[in-house]
């Protein structure tokens, strides 16, 4: 194969001798397809690609781009194309999107981006990019770009920093998929290490920290375009509310109740957690269990006593039951009900949720 696609040489003899044996392998735990032992082009860093020459090419972005910023209400956002080349498609979203931007690492692309008033900045997002502020990107577009690069992983989640926790972009990448179906031979390149189908494309921007709306093939279903956005963060602040008004009511409950008798059914690690959660070292009594594994045995993290359930039919004392047994709550208060039904008070805590049984 070609040893290069690009930076053509103008003497004959060198063009004659720019070839290589290119190796493919697909990787048998996430199954995309790679050049195995490829020694990288030296300008894989640059974007270097001739869609402007296509009017058609060109009116399709367009249309492209104006769907894309309505449908997500970005007209007054901030964009970024990772990778813009001589601007080609940066100055179409400009249209749409005022407030636009491009990186590209390749001096000579930067030059001609300027030359067309287009706001650049020389970089490359794995070495970090000066002049780009952290959570400054509410929208963004890697096109054919991705496949270049030794590690799309790692550029990829070089990016987010870069991003709102709102933002949204389209990356796309040459279809596999296609090659695959029609046995295409002549799409194998030393400049496109990965090889993305589909499935292996959605892999990739999910292990990087994207979440995919969607992948389609689009231009002749020659490229793969996946709308993303920023995985979503676990709102944390939901077990510290939670956490907050059960330990309220709960104690709300232990107060109306004079000191003692008081005792938690299940010694799981759920029970265990809720007890030292809440606070219950100093009110419980005594925890049972029917498993004898752990009967007689202390409850770590509180040191509580955990005893036979039979200890329930001796102890006069008992005036509340809390019945902590996870999945096997509801089981657990048939059992109380039928055989300890001399305990008047009786709460299953289930989760988040504090629930009277009696």
């Amino acid at each position: 194969m070609p040893s290069i696609a690009q930076n053509m040489s103008v003497d004959k003899v060198e063009a004659l001798n720019s070839i290589v044996t290119l190796n493919i392998g697909q990787c048998p735990m996430c199954d995309l397809v790679q050049l195995h032992d490829a020694t990288v082009v030296p300008y894989y860093k640059d974007v270097i690609r001739s869609s402007e020459v296509s009017d058609e090419m060109m009116d399709f972005r367009k249309d492209q781009f104006s769907k894309f910023a309505n449908y997500n209400y970005l007209k007054t956002s901030a964009y970024c194309e990772f990778g813009c080349g001589n601007g080609e498609y940066l100055g179409i979203m400009k249209d749409v999107i005022p407030d636009s931007i491009g990186i590209e690492h390749s001096k000579q692309a930067l030059e001609n981006c300027k030359a067309k008033n287009l706001k650049v900045i020389e970089g490359f997002v794995q070495n970090g990019v000066s002049g780009l502020g952290e959570n400054s990107i509410n929208a963004f577009g890697i096109f054919n770009f991705l496949e270049h690069l030794p590690d799309p992983k790692k550029y990829l989640r070089s990016m987010r920093k870069y991003l709102t926790k709102h933002a949204v972009g389209i990356i796309e990448v040459p279809n596999f998929d296609i090659m695959i179906e029609g046995g295409v031979f002549s799409d194998f390149s030393t400049e496109h290490l990965c090889y993305f189908t589909k499935s292996t494309l959605k892999k990739v921007l999910e292990l990087s920290g994207y979440d995919v709306t969607k992948i389609e093939p689009i231009w002749h279903n020659h490229i793969l375009s996946a709308t993303v956005s920023l995985s979503k963060t676990i709102d944390w602040k939901k077990f510290d509310t939670k956490l907050f008004l059960i330990k309220k009511e709960i104690h709300t409950i232990l107060d109306d109740i004079n000191s003692g008798g008081i005792v938690v059914w299940g010694a799981g690690h759920q029970s265990l957690a809720t007890i030292s959660q809440l606070g219950l070292i100093e009110r419980v009594d005594y925890i049972v269990d029917s498993s004898d594994r752990k009967i007689g045995k202390y409850a770590p993290g509180s040191g509580i006593k955990i005893n036979d359930p039979d200890v329930l039919l001796k102890d006069s004392s008992v005036k509340l039951l809390l019945i902590m047994a996870s999945s096997y709550s509801e089981e657990v208060s048939n059992i109380v009900l039928y055989k300890y039904e001399f305990i008047n008070n009786v709460y299953i805590i289930d989760g988040s949720k504090c629930i009277k049984i009696k």
